[in-house]
């Protein structure tokens, strides 16, 4: 979980979820992270209250190294700031 199907055809996916994880995806590139999502990881966040939990979750979760070196609420915002600049933009 939490790696891209790179088998995974856009039309296996509804079209906004697919711009989601673009935006996700390509923050993640942008700030040097090496992990990618998939439709399941972004399934996983339907029980969290917003994004910012469902990132945060995910983090500690999949990535807990990263919070050696980061706070968890502090990487989440920037995740979640750099994914909204790119969806908003539709880079």
């Amino acid at each position: 979980m939490g790696q891209a199907n790179l088998h995974l055809h856009a039309s296996a996916v509804r079209p906004d979820e697919h711009a989601q994880l673009c935006a996700y995806n390509t923050a993640f590139g942008e700030l040097g992270l090496r992990f990618r999502w998939d439709s399941a990881t972004l399934s996983d966040f339907q029980h969290a209250r917003d994004e910012k939990e469902a990132i945060a979750r995910y983090l500690e979760t999949h990535q807990p190294y990263l919070l050696k070196a980061y706070d968890v609420d502090f990487l989440s915002q920037l995740i979640l700031d750099k994914k909204n600049q790119r969806f908003q933009t539709g880079a």
